[in-house]
């Protein structure tokens, strides 16, 4: 039996809604959060991005060109290849986590609330296949109630996700930022923008290793 941490962010847009989870044992929570802090500390090293920044993949994406990101005040800001190295770094980070799994669920033409719903019932499925329990952590203030009627709505008989959701802001947790660059990477695979390109692969290279067996989400 395992007790996991569900860290919960969506990405999108009018055509597509994603939402993925990192599941984290929670005895590697420690070693997790290490591995993070060390790649945090290396790019303060590289490129003069603090520990304390919230990597924030749309605005790191977008910045530059006229368009600087709030908060951005650091060289990779004009430097469109560096801050998609930085985004790349952050994937590759996230595929070195011993056991952290991810569950992702990408919809066309749907609401946020039907993919968050999708992704619940997989992860209850997926911990009672395996005689575990799961804690989610969901990017946001809580603004959306159809988060919390969807944990609601499980029978609790035999549910495996315990407690409503608890929300962070990506702003004041270092894995909700994890779970922002993953749902980015997997909206990117899906959504396929020609201006995007070099972002493509980034699932299939870093996601894809870690997802739960059984839970592929690839395009």
């Amino acid at each position: 039996m395992t007790t996991y941490l569900a860290y919960i962010d969506d990405s999108g847009d009018e055509t597509l809604a994603v939402y993925t989870a990192l599941l984290l044992p929670i005895e590697r929570w420690t070693e997790a959060l290490t591995l993070w802090l060390s790649f945090r500390k290396n790019l303060y090293r590289d490129y003069g991005i603090p520990a304390d920044f919230e990597i924030h993949c749309k605005d790191l994406i977008q910045a530059g060109k006229g368009r600087p990101a709030p908060g951005i005040t650091y060289g990779v800001n004009t430097e469109a290849n560096k801050r998609r190295r930085v985004l790349e770094l952050a994937n590759a980070t996230i595929r070195s986590i011993p056991d952290l799994q991810v569950v992702a669920k990408v919809h066309a033409h749907v609401s946020p609330d039907h993919c968050y719903r999708t992704l619940l019932s997989e992860i209850d499925a997926q911990m009672a296949a395996g005689d575990s329990w799961a804690l989610l952590v969901v990017d946001g203030d809580g603004s959306q109630p159809y988060q919390k009627a969807a944990h609601r709505d499980l029978k609790l008989a035999n549910r495996r996700i315990v407690e409503d959701p608890w929300h962070q802001g990506s702003h004041a947790s270092q894995f909700v930022q994890m779970a922002d660059v993953a749902a980015y990477s997997v909206f990117q695979a899906h959504r396929l923008r020609e201006s995007r390109r070099q972002l493509w692969g980034w699932m299939a290279t870093y996601l894809h290793p870690k997802e739960l067996p059984g839970c592929c989400a690839c395009p």
